[in-house]
């Protein structure tokens, strides 16, 4: 995650402060990117251990309390910042997602017994192997493909299975015919 950053008049809101106070604090140590730009993790820590920590008559429960909430709103703030910038989405809307391509992908194979028997009616058991493949291909790229809550990189990572699928599938066509070469000897070795 980048670094959020964040103006004087905000920085000044986050503390309860005005933007005279910030630049005083900035004349003490208080750390900022750049003129006039803040991180407000960074502030905290500093207000915390330099500022906070000074206040006259904080017992330990009032300390306790004060860094609960300053803790609370800098994380807050940071998830403003990320939902503005569309990095942070609701539970309710990845789960409605997810639910619809759910819901989408049992369609399709439910779809299945319709689709199937006049596709494979008077074929050969390669042909209906290939059908079948043909159909299963086509509801996995219709499952795959991009949205809004596809990570990055899923491409890769589908490139690399369907790389292994070929291998086992090849592996099993060997075992196959392997398998019906011995039992096509064993039956002529029986005459």
């Amino acid at each position: 995650m980048s670094q959020i950053t964040v103006s004087v008049k905000i920085i000044a809101n986050f503390f309860g402060v005005n933007e005279r106070t910030i630049r005083q604090w900035v004349q003490k140590g208080m750390p900022r990117v750049a003129d006039g730009v803040y991180s407000p993790r960074d502030c905290f820590n500093w207000w915390d251990e330099y500022i906070n920590e000074s206040a006259v008559g904080d017992d330990d429960k009032n300390k306790d309390a004060k860094e609960r909430y300053w803790a609370a709103k800098a994380g807050n703030e940071e998830l403003k910042f990320e939902k503005t910038k569309g990095e942070l989405v609701s539970k309710d809307k990845v789960e409605n997602s997810f639910a619809a391509r759910a819901y989408e992908l049992s369609l399709s194979f439910r779809a299945l017994k319709y689709r199937l028997p006049p596709m494979l009616e008077g074929k050969n058991r390669e042909d209906i192997q290939n059908e079948l493949g043909k159909e299963l291909n086509r509801i996995l790229d219709t499952y795959k493909r991009a949205g809004s809550f596809v990570p990055e990189g899923l491409e890769d990572i589908l490139k690399y299975l369907q790389k292994q699928e070929k291998f086992y599938l090849t592996e099993a066509r060997k075992t196959s015919r392997t398998t019906k070469t011995k039992k096509a000897a064993s039956k002529r070795g029986k005459k």
